[in-house]
């Protein structure tokens, strides 16, 4: 499994969004989820309920991966809204909003 920050302007133009991912045989690329912690709220987007057809690997060729490390922190932690928003303010030259 791996855990990226991730600057992706077409589908989340105004904040940096959490996604995670691995390499899973049974849905090869499609195993991923995205957490925007940018209302102060998870929203929480994953291949079943995502618009676009695409793999983890087309994910993040089409994003700006940050170097900032993206802890193994439980989802449910006052940590990823506060982070968000580090991140955000750090990256807001980068973002569309």
């Amino acid at each position: 499994m791996a855990r990226r920050w991730l600057i992706i302007p077409e589908l989340f133009p105004n904040s940096v969004v959490f996604f995670h991912y691995r390499n899973d045989k049974r849905a090869p690329g499609r195993s991923w989820r995205f957490r925007d912690y940018s209302s102060g709220q998870e929203d929480l987007y994953k291949p079943d309920r995502w618009p676009y057809p695409y793999t983890h690997a087309e994910i993040l060729e089409m994003g700006v991966v940050l170097p900032d490390k993206a802890e193994a922190i439980p989802v449910d932690r006052d940590y990823w809204p506060s982070e968000t928003r580090k991140l955000n303010r750090k990256y807001a030259h980068l973002l569309g909003g």
